[in-house]
């Protein structure tokens, strides 16, 4: 398949009345730093959120309610990604960031963090890979 820009891959995730199933299309992003698939996750992610929930380029975070944001989780689930949010508000930043487990994500040295100054919250935002619960069939 020929590369795809990322305003492509948001046509082709998200304007969808509702989400593929996880795994249905696959992504694949080669000769790219880690940090340039961070950067295709983030833009996948905003636009995506903005198409589905926002008006034109923006969005107001504090609308994304756990529907919503898990709505979002399924559309990214569908080219094997999901992400976590960890709400931290600025008093905990500093001790969060200093203790947290970056190491359980797959881009686990780049949270995308927005920050919330008039709520004194960052929404910190972890992306990884979506790996379905698949049931086995007990034999015995």
């Amino acid at each position: 398949m020929d590369e795809l820009s990322v305003d492509s891959l948001v046509d082709l995730v998200f304007r969808r009345h509702s989400p593929l199933p996880p795994c249905a299309l696959e992504l694949t992003i080669s000769d790219k730093t880690i940090k340039d698939v961070f950067d295709v996750l983030v833009e996948l992610f905003n636009k995506g959120v903005c198409l589905k929930y926002g008006t034109g380029l923006s969005v107001n975070i504090f609308n994304l309610n756990d529907r919503k944001l898990n709505t979002i989780k399924e559309y990214m689930q569908s080219i094997g990604i999901t992400f976590n949010i960890k709400y931290v508000s600025y008093d905990e930043k500093k001790e969060y960031m200093k203790r947290a487990n970056h190491n359980n994500y797959i881009l686990n040295h780049i949270p995308y963090i927005v920050d919330a100054p008039i709520f004194k919250m960052l929404y910190i935002i972890y992306f990884d890979y979506y790996i379905p619960d698949y049931s086995v069939r007990r034999i015995l």
